[in-house]
């Protein structure tokens, strides 16, 4: 990947002889170092493409939106990571399957239908299960090794409280694990430890596929919530993860090669899966606008 435009190379070597002065092998070591150890580091990436999506919930939708512009201008992701939502439309999108397709799934849905309230539950309103039956039922992989391309999925370990990284071996439980958002949903429990929405340390995992790839295309569907929030415990529950998804979205916004960031989304709820169109549509639009903005880095990274 040719990351030297414009001469930058040659203006940088000139303003570092001036503070080197003499100090000829001192500024030839950077010299090397700049021209050729970092584009052969960079040579190294096994993939030159990867998506990141962040979590969101019904928002998730937009980054489908994101998926279908860039398969339509010719691209698509080597290798994804996602978290909570994000990571289903990962999963999606690293098995094969076209946007379209994901949002028809979610015809005539609504959020009640992803959730099974039996009260009292001491661990959340919800249990993971028609989460796990939707994707069991959709998804033909069932290990992460049976998706088409690499995906890595975020999740939050309960009881240690640090983030855990997934990639390989079964592939509905880290799924559901990775949309397990406390209070809403129970934890999710694999290998005997309770697993939580990875967006509560980490909900954009741009930095978790970052030395995996060349270009990374980052989706965060966090913008400032322009939304009035309503007066029920959904409402402020809602209100909270919104100050825990926007709190650490910020250190991998500036990594992103192209950031998709919409700020139309602030006015959507995180259940509002009703919709689904208008959001999706809202990703697409976005995406068009940074594929017009970037036509000439990404016409390289065209694939398919």
């Amino acid at each position: 990947m040719q990351i030297y435009h414009n001469n930058i190379e040659l203006n940088i070597f000139i303003e570092i002889s001036i503070i080197f002065e003499e100090n000829f092998e001192l500024l030839n070591l950077f010299y090397n170092y700049l021209i050729i150890t970092i584009p052969i580091e960079m040579n190294k990436k096994k993939h030159k493409i990867g998506f990141a999506f962040s979590g969101g919930g019904a928002r998730a939708f937009a980054e489908l939106g994101v998926v279908e512009a860039f398969l339509e201008y010719g691209i698509k992701p080597e290798i994804v990571s996602g978290v909570s939502a994000g990571s289903l439309v990962g999963a999606f999108t690293a098995e094969g399957h076209k946007p379209a397709e994901v949002l028809d799934l979610f015809k005539d849905l609504t959020f009640k239908e992803f959730t099974d309230i039996k009260l009292p539950n001491q661990q959340g309103i919800s249990k993971t299960t028609r989460i796990r039956a939707f994707l069991k039922e959709h998804l033909k992989s069932r290990t992460f090794e049976d998706l088409n391309i690499p995906l890595h999925v975020l999740a939050t370990n309960f009881d240690e409280g640090t983030t855990v990284e997934f990639s390989k071996g079964l592939l509905i439980a880290p799924l559901a694990a990775s949309c397990s958002f406390p209070v809403v949903f129970a934890p999710t429990i694999i290998n005997k430890v309770k697993y939580v929405d990875g967006g509560l340390f980490k909900n954009f995992p741009v930095t978790t596929i970052r030395d995996k790839c060349e270009f990374i295309v980052g989706v965060n569907i966090n913008p400032k919530s322009l939304q009035k929030t309503s007066e029920t415990i959904l409402g402020t529950v809602e209100r909270c993860v919104h100050f825990v998804l926007d709190a650490n979205t910020y250190e991998d916004d500036p990594i992103c090669n192209i950031l998709i960031k919409p700020e139309a989304l602030g006015e959507y709820s995180l259940f509002d899966v009703k919709y689904r169109m208008e959001i999706f549509e809202i990703g697409y639009i976005e995406a068009v606008k940074a594929i017009k903005l970037h036509d000439r880095i990404l016409k390289k990274y065209k694939n398919c």
